[in-house]
């Protein structure tokens, strides 16, 4: 997926080498495209759904990605999204949105069943300029934007077919194959407004711009990066910061789960910790929520980090499977997978809290090669 200045969603397919699909949820440039493993701790310790979010200065999209590789996968795809379920929100709060995540809301009442429901709402927790915000979604979706849509398409088709039947008309009243100037293209179908959402909390800071934000799995706590080069660690549910880490400039911050068994959220042997990347330095860390660094491993400073989240390509979306981490060279393209080999057991031997030596027995950092991107 490719996001435009002009805000067009692009999607681009790297076998046939051409853009497939093409789409303009609204005016402004798109700031992220990001995909996003949503849990329901307290009900389905172990169900995962996925979710696309475009991100625009003031608006968010969301998309079902299974309905999504249904539509590319479909012998017959339409040229552009009319069909395509998606969902878009209003956040006219916001002076300048950077990132927003998704959560299932913990005030709702919502039963096991309705969770599974594949149009079960989220809440969803915005950063950007001066503010973070908590919104509760409306229940209702946003029907009329695709019948809108699906209403010009006819409409267009109709006009089609009348213009062919008059030129007919005309060919054989007055004779020859006279050549009648064709009706122009129609026009790009209008931008049509968001769905307007309720702020439910939120925290303001004037002097403060939050760039990255990053939902934890039982989604209670979100770990975030600012323009001050603090990493800020929030409890959603009273909207007050945690933990402050200090002396991070452009950094990103990733919760992880790992364990003995990394695939069952409630077992006891796991635990979640705190991944912060600090490209300025090329360090990658380990942290725990309380504020222990676990282990510092130097990566180099030309190198990005990426969080994957997400199997709906396999088709294994209720199912739980934790994230995965890659590591990209800006120098040559390389690719390395990081894997970690952390347990309850490690955390509480002392030689292993703060170890920063990339090598050693210690290491719980495996970078494994992958290719190289042309």
């Amino acid at each position: 997926m490719i996001g435009s200045s002009e805000g067009y969603l692009r999607i681009y397919d790297v076998q046939q080498d051409k853009i497939i699909r093409e789409e303009r949820f609204h005016d402004l440039e798109i700031v992220k495209i990001r995909s996003q493993s949503v849990f329901h701790n307290t009900l389905l310790p172990n169900f995962q759904k996925e979710i696309i979010l475009i991100i625009y200065p003031n608006h968010v999209i969301t998309i079902d990605p299974l309905h999504l590789k249904k539509e590319l996968n479909s012998e017959n795809p339409s040229m552009d999204l009319d069909d395509l379920e998606y969902k878009k929100w209003n956040l006219q709060e916001f002076a300048k949105l950077n990132d927003a995540c998704c959560l299932y809301s913990h005030c709702s009442d919502s039963s096991i069943f309705e969770v599974m429901e594949e149009k079960s709402e989220f809440d969803i927790v915005a950063v950007g300029k001066s503010t973070l915000a908590l919104y509760s979604t409306a229940n209702e979706i946003v029907e009329y934007v695709r019948k809108r849509t699906r209403v010009k398409k006819i409409a267009t088709q109709v006009a089609s077919k009348v213009y062919s039947l008059a030129s007919n008309y005309s060919s054989w009243l007055w004779g020859g194959n006279k050549e009648v100037e064709q009706p122009s293209e129609p026009e790009e179908p209008e931008i049509l407004p968001g769905t307007r959402i309720p702020i439910s909390n939120r925290f303001i800071d004037e002097k403060r711009e939050i760039f990255h934000a990053d939902l934890d799995y039982t989604g209670k706590y979100l770990a975030t990066s600012d323009s001050l080069g603090r990493i800020l660690i929030f409890d959603l549910s009273t909207m007050t910061v945690m933990k402050v880490f200090k002396g991070y400039r452009e950094a990103h911050c990733y919760w992880f789960f790992t364990g003995s068994e990394p695939e069952n959220m409630n077992s006891e042997s796991n635990i979640e910790l705190l991944l912060i990347f600090a490209p300025r330095r090329g360090i990658l860390e380990c942290w725990t929520i309380d504020g222990r660094r676990l282990y510092a491993l130097t990566v180099g400073t030309d190198k990005r980090f990426i969080k994957a989240s997400g199997n709906f390509i396999e088709g294994k979306e209720t199912t739980f499977h934790p994230s995965q981490f890659y590591l990209i060279s800006q120098t040559d393209g390389s690719i390395q997978q990081v894997e970690f080999d952390i347990s309850l057991e490690k955390i509480q031997k002392s030689d292993f809290i703060d170890n920063s030596s990339s090598s050693g027995s210690a290491n719980p950092f495996k970078l494994l090669m992958e290719n190289k991107l042309n």
